[in-house]
């Protein structure tokens, strides 16, 4: 039976469909500007061979940021720490106590600070799916400038930009994400209500301060302190162009010099929410890797 947690100790919004006894909770991190509906596909597919699972709508997305509400939503609860530190009081209260992280693109990197976060629970595993790994700035302005925005018109307006002395134009990123809600939002703009527009907007606005709040965020340079080294940490990368395969080889060398057990696999992702599209795909990768088996 699936149901939500009543507790009112969390301020975000989550809902839990226990697993079969022996099997891990699986607990599922969305992307920046996403919500917990789209990790669904991921979350079924480990429901059906006996996991337990958790989706959360994290600070400032999904339904956490409609019960905050607009004008209600403290920046600061937007900040990473600040969603690793939520997110472990809601799994140590809920009393779940093994457990597979799995985090998509930003989400990946709040699964590696929680998987320190709680390291005296037994978490078996972290997957990381088409995370960025870079600092933000760096990762916009040579991924995403020089490649899937090289050839539109708003290119000419950063000419000037220099990512290594000024933050990211925020009029960009605020042009970017309002097209992503929109084009989420599966209706011609024309079309839209009011009260559409409206709640747009405060994603968008939302989305924009989550990303302040995670700008210095470098997982190359990260200082979270994994449990222990035994630690099984997977990541599952995409072909696209938000998520460059050399890029991921990079950060794995970068752990495994750090004395960190670490797979990486890639697949031919279409787009940056393969994770979610490919959710079967993702599924294998994980049991197979994670020696996990379907009996």
């Amino acid at each position: 039976m699936d149901f939500t947690f009543s507790d009112a100790s969390s301020p975000l919004f989550h809902r839990f469909q226990p697993g079969r006894r022996g099997l891990p909770a699986a607990v599922l991190l969305h992307g920046l500007g996403d919500r917990m509906e789209n990790m669904e596909p991921l979350a079924r597919e480990l429901s059906g061979i006996g996991f337990g699972t958790l989706l959360v709508d994290l600070h400032g997305h999904g339904r956490t940021l409609e019960r905050a509400g607009k004008g209600g939503l403290q920046p600061e609860v937007l900040d990473f720490r600040v969603q690793v530190r939520d997110l472990e009081r809601l799994i140590r209260g809920s009393g779940l106590d093994e457990l597979v992280l799995i985090g998509h693109s930003y989400g990946g990197a709040i699964a590696i600070a929680l998987g320190a976060a709680l390291g005296d629970l037994a978490i078996r595993s972290i997957h990381q799916l088409a995370p960025y790994v870079v600092r933000l700035d760096a990762f916009f302005r040579e991924k995403v400038f020089g490649g899937v925005f090289a050839r539109q018109p708003l290119r000419h307006r950063l000419r000037s930009y220099d990512g290594e002395r000024e933050p990211l134009p925020e009029s960009f990123l605020q042009e970017q994400y309002q097209r992503y809600f929109l084009q989420r939002a599966g209706t011609p703009e024309e079309s839209l209500t009011p009260e559409e527009r409206s709640w747009i907007e405060v994603q968008t606005g939302a989305a924009l301060a989550a990303t302040r709040g995670i700008r210095g965020l470098n997982l190359f340079q990260d200082s979270f302190v994994f449990p222990r080294a035994g630690l099984f940490h997977l990541m599952i990368g995409g072909a696209d162009a938000l998520v460059p395969p050399e890029l991921l080889l990079e950060y794995r060398d970068h752990l495994r010099e750090r004395g960190l057990p670490l797979e990486t696999t890639t697949l031919d992702g279409a787009d940056h929410f393969f994770p979610q599209t490919r959710a079967p795909e993702v599924l294998a990768a994980i049991l197979e890797k994670a020696r996990l088996s379907r009996s």
